[in-house]
C-alpha cells in the first residue's frame, strides 16, 4: 500500500491511509511492506516531528483543560480542545507504527500499547469535551498524561526535554 506523508501539523487517517498535512509541504512518499514499512515511515516523518507536534498541542491543552467547565466547552475553547485531542490521538496512532526507538528500556509490544494507550484517552478527552463533559475532560486528560509519562520514562533518550526520541 502507497502511503503519503507531510511533515506538520495534522494527520489524518482514512481507509487505511495516513496523510500528515503541513502548510504545502510534501515531503515524500513511503511504502508500507513488510519488511520496511515502519523504517521507512521514520526515514520520511522523523518521530522526533511526531513527538513535538504533540508537545506543542499537549502545552495548549494542559491550560485550556485545566480551566475547562461546562460552560468553557460550550464555546471556542471547547472547540479547541476538541480540535487538538483528536489531533493527539491521530499523532499517538501513528506513532504506534514507528519501530522502537534505540536504546530504550521498553520493548516493542510495550511501545504500541502505551501509544495507543494515548490514543484511547485521547479520543475520550475529545468526545468528552464535545459533550461538555468537564470533569470527565479532565479525568481523560489526566489518564493521557499518565500514559506519555510511562511511554517517556521506558523510551526517552536521557536527558532530552523536547521530543528526545
Amino acid at each position: 500500500m502507497r502511503k503519503s506523508f507531510v511533515v506538520g501539523t495534522a494527520l489524518v487517517s482514512f481507509l487505511g491511509l495516513m496523510v500528515i498535512f503541513a502548510p504545502g509541504r510534501l515531503i515524500g512518499q513511503a511504502e508500507e511492506s513488510e519488511g520496511g514499512g515502519a523504517k521507512k515511515l521514520a526515514e520520511v516523518c522523523p518521530l522526533n516531528q511526531i513527538m513535538q507536534d504533540v508537545e506543542t498541542r499537549n502545552k495548549k491543552l494542559n491550560s485550556s483543560v485545566r480551566r475547562a467547565t461546562k460552560t468553557t466547552l460550550k464555546g471556542s475553547a471547547g472547540k479547541g480542545i476538541v480540535h487538538d485531542a483528536y489531533m493527539l490521538a491521530l499523532l499517538a496512532d501513528n506513532a504506534s507504527r514507528y519501530p522502537i526507538p534505540a536504546d530504550s528500556k521498553g520493548n516493542a509490544a510495550e511501545w504500541k500499547k502505551l501509544s495507543l494507550a494515548m490514543r484511547d484517552h485521547a479520543d475520550t478527552l475529545a468526545g468528552a469535551a464535545k459533550a461538555g463533559q468537564a470533569t470527565e475532560a479532565k479525568e481523560a486528560y489526566s489518564s493521557m498524561q499518565n500514559s506519555c509519562t510511562e511511554c517517556h520514562n521506558k523510551f526517552r533518550k536521557e536527558g532530552s526535554t523536547t521530543g528526545g526520541f
